[in-house]
């Protein structure tokens, strides 16, 4: 299944955009919690084209009514849970033994700064989208995937924490 296809035609069912805007959307927003190669984006955007799924207006690609109903066929069906998402991070921990503890603990410091970083950076966006204020029903959709990247970043770290207080506490 090719889901940058239905990422890109649900980008264009909010509102019309250029080629260059719909890239810079999708890392923007949608790669806080999917993620896609930026050379993926412009091929993509060129099929759905071919496909008939979107058009250009006065240089703003534009969804037809085919690509309307291929996302909401799409949207509407149910899907069973993906495979685990790959993290390189958690497969070098499953092999930790290979490793002394202070590298170890060198490695779980760099996630924890990384994670508390992009864990900060999601905060901003939900605070300079939502001040103070509840979603209206077209923003919904944004609130609850930045909650739950927020939410996710917080296990994570926690986890990170409890990582390294096992390795410092295994040594005594």
């Amino acid at each position: 299944m090719r889901t940058l296809k239905y990422a890109i035609l649900g980008l264009l069912s909010q509102k019309e955009m250029t080629d260059q805007e719909i890239n810079e959307t999708v890392n923007a927003t949608i790669g806080s919690f999917w993620s896609t190669k930026h050379c993926q984006v412009y091929p993509e955007i060129s099929r759905l084209k071919k496909e008939g799924l979107i058009e250009v207006d006065h240089e703003s690609n534009k969804l037809t009514e085919k690509g309307t109903a291929a996302l909401d066929s799409w949207l509407a069906k149910d899907q069973a849970i993906d495979n685990t998402a790959k993290d390189i991070f958690s497969l070098r921990m499953y092999f930790s033994d290979r490793l002394d503890d202070e590298r170890i603990l060198e490695l779980i410091q760099s996630q924890l700064i990384q994670h508390t970083a992009k864990q900060k950076y999601l905060e901003v966006l939900f605070k300079q989208r939502f001040k103070n204020r509840e979603p209206d029903h077209d923003e919904r959709g944004w609130y609850l995937i930045l909650k739950g990247c927020i939410e996710r970043e917080d296990f994570y770290i926690n986890w990170l924490r409890e990582c390294s207080d096992y390795i410092k506490t295994d040594d005594l």
